[in-house]
């Protein structure tokens, strides 16, 4: 049996600024005590009830809030609130173990070192960081209140570049193929019938479409014409001209309007895109950006991606499986690591 909701292993962005007597019950324990309750141990690892306690209230602090305001915090000692939170505290044990399995394969794999790729990485993490805030006195402003000094914070930046690095290494290692995850749909396709209610196979070829739509009048022409180029040259992404070019609401995000047959399913017309506007997206190859066209809208640059064939499973399926069969194999490797590291855990003693 599997499950369709998504264990995430999350690590830290780059960017940070987004005893025998008491078991029995005749001791009360002191805060002290329960604080230093060790929950996760091995060799180099030790991650006590305070560091849950910690990295718990940080990543969840805001979500009880949410709950509080929506139910009352009366919705804690109920016994769906106590399993939702002891859920969550399970999840942020995890991941702090996650981290620290990284930490050391960092170091066993002599990859915590700074590079000129790593120290970019910084400087950008940075530079966002600043522009976020406006101006260099909020900015040392928000560290100081965050407890960091400028050497300090850009240490954790550090820290957190270096283990996301890893982490994609690992995921591109472990990412399925096309034809695992379809596979592994298949193998387990009554339990994702339990969970989704549509048609499982696209019933037409299709793509993801991205345009740039600049008007169109002469001038707007002229925009598409400056956008391409741009494009081609490199100079800009397909994303950024966009943004600069784009006059629908599409330029927020990168020019994505979605996944489309191209004639629609069962020849409906109504699940497609305007008959004109798909003539120039069909013949376009995956990843292919097209000329300057034009259409009852107005002037375009297309651009698709995930090309799709008639049969093939639908992307929220195909999704859904590649992260079940990505979740096995990444809980896998995890497994591997906690015995090279001779982890032990002890999630009865969460608090």
């Amino acid at each position: 049996m599997i499950t369709l909701k998504k264990k995430i292993f999350t690590l830290l962005t780059a960017s940070l600024l987004t005893a025998a007597l008491s078991g029995c019950g005749l001791v009360e324990k002191t805060q002290e005590a329960i604080d230093n309750t060790v929950l996760a141990k091995g060799d180099g690892i030790k991650i006590t009830q305070k560091d849950l306690a910690t990295e718990f209230e940080m990543r969840y602090a805001s979500i009880f809030s949410y709950y509080d305001s929506m139910y009352g915090k009366e919705w804690r000692e109920t016994e769906d609130g106590k399993a939702t939170i002891k859920a969550y505290k399970e999840d942020t044990l995890d991941n702090l173990l996650f981290t620290k399995l990284i930490d050391l394969k960092l170091t066993a794999a002599g990859e915590n070192v700074e590079t000129d790729e790593v120290k970019k990485a910084i400087d950008e993490a940075l530079a966002s960081d600043l522009k976020y805030y406006g101006t260099e006195e909020k900015y040392l402003a928000a560290l100081e209140e965050q407890g960091y000094t400028e050497e300090t914070y850009r240490e954790e930046v550090k820290i957190n570049v270096l283990r996301n690095n890893f982490y994609e290494k690992v995921k591109a290692e472990l990412k399925p193929t096309d034809a695992e995850t379809e596979a592994y749909y298949n193998e387990n396709k009554a339990d994702f019938d339990k969970q989704y209610y549509r048609n499982y196979y696209h019933e037409d070829d299709g793509a993801t479409i991205y345009h740039i739509i600049t008007g169109s009048d002469d001038a707007a022409r002229l925009k598409a014409l400056e956008a391409l180029e741009k494009i081609k040259s490199e100079d800009m992404t397909f994303e950024e001209a966009a943004a600069e070019y784009g006059t629908d609401g599409t330029s927020t995000s990168g020019g994505l309007l979605g996944a489309y047959d191209y004639t629609g399913s069962n020849g409906n017309p109504q699940s497609t895109l305007a008959k004109d506007f798909m003539e120039f997206v069909k013949p376009l190859k995956e990843g292919e950006v097209s000329g300057v066209v034009k259409t009852q809208f107005g002037y375009h640059i297309i651009m698709v991606k995930d090309l799709y064939k008639k049969g093939d499973l639908n992307v929220e399926i195909k999704d859904a499986a590649f992260n079940g069969l990505f979740d096995e194999r990444i809980q896998t490797k995890i497994d591997e690591w906690k015995k090279e590291f001779n982890v032990k855990e002890y999630k009865d003693k969460i608090q």
